[in-house]
């Protein structure tokens, strides 16, 4: 086989893809399982290749997030790249829609749900995926969902210097927004548009365009309104419906803001169609539960000044995770700007103090009102104590 990375015994093949091969390994220490992802060789004679495998190392190796492949180990073994990951035994989405499987249906909000969690967790760290698909979302026997393939991923400030995303067209013909398509620049609001293409899919059996040639479909994308997923199946139900189509407007402005609002929607679809909340099948830990009267008041913080009277603001709180939180306020704080919150979320009795760094504000469509996302930077020793509390007194919901 001649393949190798230290600490890992390299064992059978196990999946292909267009630019690297996964083999299935074993930790010599642990003797935990392990996936060894290589560059096939066609690659690894590619420098701009080479560089995007080391990008993607870069990006993974600094996150940890239940619904995302954990990476171990990167590096070179004579001229072979590799990266050590966890690993996960599952089918694609792309899979299960081919073998008509007769269960996806009913677990496909729940999936959504905990990949909507994934990107949140994604974009709460800056980085933009870029190519969201059913083939890049995995499924477990147990239920358990993972987002995968950060090899066209995006962090601004951090990848603008590799020159790796300066194509017009790169990502998946069938998903990609419009933005994408013409060479824009992309922020957070790409992969919901993406992830609106892979939910249409799944719900209606087909992708929201479809053409003989990749030139036909990129030109839908651009140019024609889809028709809504309940065309191809009457039992879809119209609160779905409009939630996908929301998400796949070709205006930025008027699509769905940003994960954390479209993770308070799907729980508000699931609520509407009556729905059986997340059980013991899994789909992971719960790391986001949705606020439905919880307040924020918060504190802009100028990092310019040190004196100045301070002005506090009140918002209401639409989801909390252990990262991040999402809320909606009346005025629009700025992207990277820091700020101290106090949470007040029924049923917990004392406040929560947290603070924080802006990573998104966009206007809602529904309202005027805007939709703002907040990477937490610190939290009280007792945080996770009081998010587990809380996520037992709302029911364990998402």
């Amino acid at each position: 086989m001649g393949l190798s990375a230290p600490g890992v015994r390299i064992q059978e093949k196990f999946a292909e893809g267009g630019s690297s091969v996964l083999y299935k390994g074993t930790d010599l220490k642990t003797n935990e399982p392990r996936a060894v992802k290589f560059l096939n060789a066609q690659s690894k004679a590619d420098p701009k290749m080479v560089k995007a495998f080391k990008t993607e190392a870069a990006l993974l190796a600094g996150l940890q997030h239940e619904g995302l492949i954990r990476v171990y180990a990167n590096g070179e073994s004579g001229d072979d790249h590799y990266l050590v990951m966890e690993y996960f035994a599952g089918k694609n989405l792309k899979r299960l829609l081919q073998e008509k499987n007769r269960e996806l249906p009913h677990l496909a909000l729940d999936i959504f749900q905990g990949v909507s969690e994934s990107l949140c967790y994604l974009h709460l760290n800056g980085i933009v995926h870029k190519d969201v698909k059913p083939e890049n979302v995995l499924l477990s026997e147990s239920g358990v969902t993972k987002l995968i393939d950060l090899s066209i991923a995006e962090k601004p400030g951090f990848l603008a210097s590799l020159g790796l995303f300066k194509r017009a067209v790169q990502g998946t013909p069938s998903y990609m927004s419009p933005e994408q398509i013409q060479g824009r620049a992309v922020d957070f609001r790409t992969d919901i548009y993406s992830l609106g293409a892979t939910m249409y899919e799944v719900y209606a059996g087909v992708p929201p365009f479809v053409g003989r040639k990749q030139e036909e479909i990129l030109t839908k994308h651009l140019r024609e309104r889809p028709k809504p997923p309940s065309d191809h199946d009457q039992e879809i139900p119209a609160e779905l419906d409009k939630l996908i189509l929301d998400m796949l407007e070709k205006d930025v402005a008027k699509r769905v803001p940003d994960m954390n609002m479209l993770i308070y929607r799907l729980a508000k679809v699931k609520q509407a169609i009556g729905a059986s909340p997340m059980g013991a099948r899994a789909f992971g830990r719960t790391t986001r539960l949705i606020v439905r009267s919880g307040r924020i008041t918060y504190v802009r913080i100028d990092q310019t000044k040190k004196t100045g009277k301070r002005s506090e603001h009140v918002g209401l709180l639409t989801n909390v995770s252990r990262a991040g939180l999402g809320f909606q306020a009346a005025e629009s704080p700025t992207n990277g700007e820091a700020l101290e919150m106090v949470l007040v979320v029924p049923p917990l009795k004392a406040p929560i103090q947290l603070a924080g760094k802006v990573m998104w504000t966009n206007r809602t469509p529904e309202d005027d009102l805007f939709a703002v996302g907040v990477r937490l930077s610190q939290s009280p020793p007792d945080y996770l104590q009081k998010f587990e509390s809380l996520k037992n007194a709302l029911g364990g919901n998402r």
